[in-house]
């Protein structure tokens, strides 16, 4: 059964494009000087799939307790999956 979305969490919410912001202010810092290498298409496709990578490497170890890279021990993932349960996003 899918979850009812709170205004404050849709995509269309100005939490949203708050939080989208500063996640673009931040990495275009440090994008920058790929720009002067690679075109913007490449770059945010690359982007993209890294961040895919990475949400479902925690998915997994948030769902299973286990990662295949080894960051399922570090207190960073231990503590992104303690506040996503917490949340209601996955019961334990």
């Amino acid at each position: 059964m899918a979850k009812e979305v709170p205004p404050h969490r849709t995509l269309e919410s100005e939490n949203w494009d708050r939080i989208t912001d500063n996640v673009l202010n931040s990495a275009l810092s440090g994008l920058l000087p790929f720009l002067q290498y690679h075109p913007g298409p490449t770059l945010a496709k690359a982007l993209l799939e890294r961040l895919h990578i990475h949400l479902q490497t925690e998915l997994v170890y948030i769902r299973t307790g286990k990662s295949s890279d080894g960051l399922g021990d570090y207190t960073a993932a231990k503590t992104f999956r303690e506040k996503f349960i917490a949340m209601g996003g996955v019961s334990k």
